[in-house]
């Protein structure tokens, strides 16, 4: 196993940090291009798995889609779309949509355990052909691409809005378009589901969402000649993370988009941080400037008060939170986050844990997380375990700041959406080494 041994140089100067473009726009983007039957010109994709994994999925798709049409095969063709839960939800519903297709979806190991009934079930009440491969609810599954009537369905919104977001991309492809009730309470990530709204717009369809529920008239996609992916907002979380740890010391961002001209939900983040002590500055050359102020960072933590927010909106964001926080010993109590057990791996029994080896004795229940200032005893020498989850490996690196050292198991897991976040973060004074 290797791991990555993470030392902070405060008096390094800090390097232009250029952050990824946003996976979850390009998933989007990639997906109702497909359904648009013209590539968009895509100026430029974001360097991760997940994006290489979708469009490698989805060329292959189309040679599959002329071959079959052509010889009338009933024979499944195996596509394995890699450990991305929204690539493979995206490509799924798209899949179920596409007639003529008879296609066995593969997923790594890790995805195999993240149930996908949900989306399964209402495709299959809309006319899906979908059958498990093995277990019930879980990948692999066969496909048998066809003409969906479309109509009103109801699904939990509470579990995952990437299902409601893979259903609204196929919406206009439905025979009488699709009416999505959103049931089980309040929907989670609500702003994902605006997201993939606003990117439907810019290729010609026009959803309508509530807090209940998304109308989507059947219709064409039409590709716009170009589209633009911004820079990755829950990336800039970690460097936000990294400039209230290391405050004053400033990190140097080449571009970030402004929160009021940004598709993500993440673009919160800028407000969060400001309130903890992180100012950001747009400059007149394109470059972003983040600087922590002790003074304000002080203010608060000697106001005794605990930070309480409800991040169902912006789950991407809790793990860079939650460690920034303790790492500057402000309580917090984050609630609205239950489905942040059911990601890469269960992320609040992850930060609870791998923060307790740090000594913070962090809560963690069904739905919040939370640090109400106490201290146990540190573990020595004990690496972060990451549980394949690339959010969990990148939240702990800032730590280095406040620590003399941290090590983290498995580096490599911040492939699957930031794909050279260690020689970024190593632009801020937190030099790596890496070893095995």
């Amino acid at each position: 196993m290797s791991y990555r041994l993470i030392k902070y140089d405060s008096a390094a100067a800090s390097q232009l940090v250029t952050l990824p473009l946003s996976k979850s726009v390009a998933v989007r983007v990639l997906t109702v291009s497909f359904l648009a039957g013209s590539s968009v010109y895509i100026k430029e994709l974001p360097d991760c798995d997940d994006c290489r994994n979708l469009e490698a999925a989805l060329s292959t798709l189309r040679k599959v889609l002329d071959k079959q049409l052509a010889t009338a095969s009933q024979t499944p063709v195996r596509i394995n779309i890699g450990a991305g839960a929204a690539p493979f939800r995206f490509f799924l519903a798209l899949t179920a949509v596409t007639p003529g297709t008879v296609i066995e979806i593969e997923t790594d190991e890790q995805l195999k355990r993240r149930p996908v009934a949900p989306l399964v079930d209402t495709l299959r009440l809309l006319g899906a052909d979908i059958e498990y491969c093995d277990d019930d609810g879980y990948p692999p599954l066969i496909v048998r691409g066809c003409k969906l009537a479309g109509g009103t369905v109801e699904i939990d919104g509470s579990v995952s809005s990437q299902f409601v977001s893979a259903l609204m991309m196929v919406a206009p492809i439905c025979r009488h378009g699709l009416v999505i009730k959103l049931v089980g309470g309040v929907a989670v990530s609500l702003p994902y589901i605006e997201m993939t709204a606003q990117v439907m717009r810019c290729f010609g369809i026009d959803p309508v969402v509530t807090a209940e529920s998304i109308s989507v008239k059947s219709g064409e996609y039409k590709a716009p000649e170009a589209f633009s992916i911004e820079p990755d907002w829950s990336a800039a979380s970690y460097f936000y993370e990294r400039a209230l740890l290391g405050a004053p010391s400033p990190v140097r961002l080449k571009t970030l988009s402004q929160p009021r001209c940004s598709m993500q939900g993440d673009a919160m983040c800028c407000a969060l941080y400001k309130y903890l002590g992180v100012d950001t500055v747009w400059n007149p050359d394109g470059t972003v400037i983040l600087k922590g102020d002790k003074a304000k960072i002080k203010a608060l933590r000697d106001a005794g008060v605990t930070v309480e927010l409800n991040l169902s909106n912006v789950p991407d964001l809790v793990p860079s939170l939650a460690v920034a926080l303790c790492g500057v010993h402000i309580p917090f109590r984050f609630t609205g986050i239950a489905h942040l057990r059911h990601k890469e791996c269960d992320r609040l029994f992850a930060l609870a844990e791998e923060l307790g080896k740090m000594g913070y004795l962090v809560e963690a229940t069904a739905d919040s997380l939370s640090w109400k200032g106490r201290r146990c005893p540190a573990a020595d020498n004990e690496p972060v375990e990451v549980y394949g989850d690339h959010r969990i490996a990148m939240a702990f690196a800032p730590m280095a700041c406040v620590m003399s050292w941290v090590s983290i198991n498995s580096p490599e897991v911040v492939g699957k959406s930031f794909a050279d976040f260690w020689q970024q973060i190593e632009a801020t004074g937190l030099n790596t080494i890496i070893g095995s």
